[in-house]
Parts: structure tokens; C-alpha cells; sequence
């Protein structure tokens, strides 16, 4: 049986709950989980699927930022474990809300990612990329710069930050069980 084609430009402006209330089994089987919790979203896009194969880019204006992507998706028949391809580029954007973690990551990016999975248990991801404007404790860090995976809840690769206030170079380093600890006397707690 062949596979059918689509392709279609979208534009709508709604919330997610809302479209949870209408199609309660698109969240985790056409929609990755872990964008269940985004909120009221405006985005226009053009998503075309091809023999397997999504092929998406889009423009999201949400409650904690913006976000621009531009994805191939394959290995469709579990959303949360996907294959993907492609580029994000946020504007003010808290990732944290996306990625599920349990402190805000509000900040400016452009990542290159690589990978599968979409959600804690199934994410194993190549991240190549830049973050500027990262809050935390009301001060926003510039330039941080990182390459590596991510899976299982560690970070392997390098993270360099250049930042006026703070420079540092990991190479080769494992964060293990990600979580964030922010000092009260110093500047910056990481994982």
C-alpha cells in the first residue's frame, strides 16, 4: 500500500490545551508529549509528508518565547521517539518548559540538533549551537557556546561560555542527572 502524500501551510492561533480538549490521543502520537504543556501558541508554518517523512518549518509565538524550526522527522509510528533533523533558532525562549526541567532556561538560541526522542525517557540528541541572553538570578550570561549529546538525563561534549562576567572551556565533560543548583553568593550553579 502506497503512503500518502500532504503538504499544507498552516496558520492558527490557539492553545494546546484547547486542541487537548478536541483530539486528546494527538498529544504523543502525532505531537510530541512534552509540547502538551506550551499554552497558547500563534504559528505559522508549512509541513509537507512525503512516503514517511515530515518535512516542517515553522514560526511559534507561545507564552515563554519564540521559537523558528526547520525539521525532517522520520520513524513516525511513536511520535516521543521520532528520528530528527534539523535547526531551532529561539527568541526569549525558556527551553526548560520544553525539555522539561525543573528550573527556567530562558534565552536567545540557534542549536543544530540531530537525534530521537522527544521526551526524558527516549531523548538522545546530538546539540551543536549558541544561547545568549541566559537568565539566571536576573543576570543574562552571553555566548554560550555547546557541542554534545544528550541522553538519559547526562550531557556529554563541551560547553564554553564567554561571557564579560564568567569564561569557562569544559571539554569533554559529563553532566550526570541534570538538575540545576543556583548558589545564593555565586553568579552561576550548574547541573
Amino acid at each position: 500500500m502506497k503512503s500518502k502524500n500532504l503538504s499544507m501551510t498552516v496558520s492558527f492561533d490557539s492553545s494546546t490545551t484547547f486542541i487537548y480538549s478536541l483530539f486528546p490521543n494527538l498529544f504523543g502520537t502525532v505531537i510530541p508529549s512534552a509540547f502538551k504543556n506550551i499554552g497558547k501558541l500563534e504559528m505559522d508554518g508549512i509541513f509537507t509528508k512525503n512516503d514517511g517523512i515530515i518535512l516542517s518549518n515553522a514560526n511559534i509565538k507561545t507564552e515563554f518565547g519564540v521559537i523558528d524550526y526547520d525539521i525532517k522527522l522520520s520513524n513516525l509510528k511513536n511520535i516521543n521517539i521520532a528520528k530528527y533533523q534539523g535547526s531551532f533558532n529561539g527568541n526569549s525562549f525558556d527551553l526548560a518548559k520544553i525539555i522539561n526541567l525543573p528550573f527556567e532556561l530562558q534565552s536567545d538560541f540557534s542549536f543544530s540538533i540531530n537525534g530521537q526522542g522527544f521526551d526524558e525517557e527516549n531523548l538522545k540528541s546530538s546539540v551543536v549551537g549558541q544561547m545568549n541572553n541566559v537568565i539566571i538570578n536576573n543576570y543574562p550570561y552571553k555566548k554560550i557556546m555547546i557541542n554534545g549529546d544528550v541522553s538519559d538525563k547526562q550531557f556529554t561534549g563541551s560547553l564554553i561560555v564567554d561571557d564579560n562576567n564568567l569564561n569557562l572551556n569544559f571539554c569533554n565533560i559529563s553532566i550526570i542527572n541534570i538538575s540545576c543548583s543556583v548558589y545564593n553568593k555565586g553568579v552561576l550553579g550548574f547541573w
